[in-house]
């Protein structure tokens, strides 16, 4: 049965899946629709809203869930990682093997706000006028802007028990599904091209390159392991003590092993438990085009999976999310055949799994060679 309490939650702040952007951009709405009809069996909104919340009612074991966030204000670059959740799921819609089972749940998105991220940034006229026109008078209190509403939908689902999946957005969004997260000692394994240490700009501390020092400051990382960074990417003084690299010839060289260097990592920092953050331009070019700076030289996504099964098989991961799917740079207007969306799927499908197996950090490691049954 689908917990009561979360489902008041995701009623009250979230739109459906692929709603949270579409509905707010109508050139793009028609993506929606289309994306709705295959799901409900309907285009119009009062009644695709009616199904989605009726889909809770009909749940049964949970293993992990699904949120958008389709946000793209912490980018200095080229936007349009705000349509990955729709992007992704349209995607998923067309596969022949669905991406959602029976047993994980699609909460929808996080509505589009098209102000600062946070709460604590808005005027509070602006914050009072917001929460006045989307909740009315009895929901004073609860958040608005795109990252907050994030980070309160990322704690009820932990206390609901419920693991969670995190579709971006820029990769703003994984600083507000750590700032949810309850336990105290993460370790933080991070796949991307870039990485993303800086300390923020123009005053602002909460971008899409500073979104790790932002999480630390607010609570400490217990460990830090990134994957595809090139080598040579400077390593602050606040982090490089609890900092572990693998390049991307190390993980294509042996997957299995390099995930043991993480676990290794993990272990030596005392992490109660591991969260996932995937940028998609970590992949290479040829399967990630469509993101604001594509990687010539990056992972195959054969190798990350293999990479996170193994990793997955030795440690408890409690949360993940998956940034910088950006459908509109692909070019292809109904993103029909769009690569990147067909990636960004079946990593997801890959970090569901590893949600829905978590383990205690230190448990038994599966013995897996790279090259088993591939």
């Amino acid at each position: 049965m689908f917990p009561p309490p979360l489902l008041e939650t995701v009623s009250l702040l979230c739109a459906p899946p692929g709603a949270g952007w579409a509905a707010s951009s109508s050139g793009y709405a028609p993506l929606a629709h289309a994306l709705h009809e295959r799901l409900y069996g309907t285009a119009v909104p009062a009644d695709v809203r009616a199904r989605w919340l009726a889909e809770f009612g009909r749940v049964g074991c949970i293993s992990a869930a699904v949120l958008g966030v389709p946000y793209d204000g912490g980018t200095y670059g080229l936007r349009g990682a705000a349509a990955g959740p729709l992007g992704i799921r349209v995607a998923a819609s067309r596969a022949a093997t669905p991406l959602f089972g029976t047993s994980v749940v699609d909460l929808g998105d996080v509505p589009q706000f098209p102000a600062l991220p946070l709460d604590e940034q808005l005027a509070p006229e602006l914050l009072a006028r917001a929460r006045k026109a989307r909740y009315g008078v009895p929901h004073h209190d609860l958040p608005v802007a795109m990252l907050s509403v994030h980070q309160h939908l990322v704690r009820a689902c932990a206390a609901a028990g419920v693991p969670l999946l995190t579709l971006g957005g820029d990769h703003s969004v994984a600083a507000s599904a750590l700032a949810g997260r309850e336990a105290s000692r993460i370790a933080l394994l991070h796949i991307d091209a870039h990485s993303d240490l800086s300390q923020g700009r123009d005053g602002l501390s909460l971008l899409h390159s500073s979104w790790i020092h932002h999480s630390d400051v607010t609570a400490p990382l217990s460990a830090l392991v990134q994957v595809g960074v090139p080598d040579d990417a400077p390593a602050p003084a606040w982090i490089a003590p609890r900092l572990t690299r693998l390049s991307t010839l190390t993980v294509h060289t042996n997957p299995v092993d390099a995930a043991r260097r993480v676990l290794d990592a993990v272990a030596a920092s005392a992490a109660t438990a591991v969260y996932v953050s995937v940028d998609i331009d970590a992949l290479h070019v040829s399967e990630a085009p469509a993101t604001g700076l594509p990687a010539d030289d990056g992972l195959r996504s054969d190798v990350v999976v293999a990479f996170l099964e193994a990793v997955g098989a030795g440690c408890r991961v409690i949360g993940a999310d998956l940034s910088e799917v950006a459908p509109p740079l692909a070019g292809t207007r109904m993103w029909d055949d769009d690569v990147t969306c067909a990636t960004a799927m079946r990593l997801a499908a890959v970090l569901l799994g590893l949600l829905a197996q978590g383990r205690p950090c230190g448990g038994a490691r599966q013995d897996i060679r790279w090259g088993d049954g591939r």
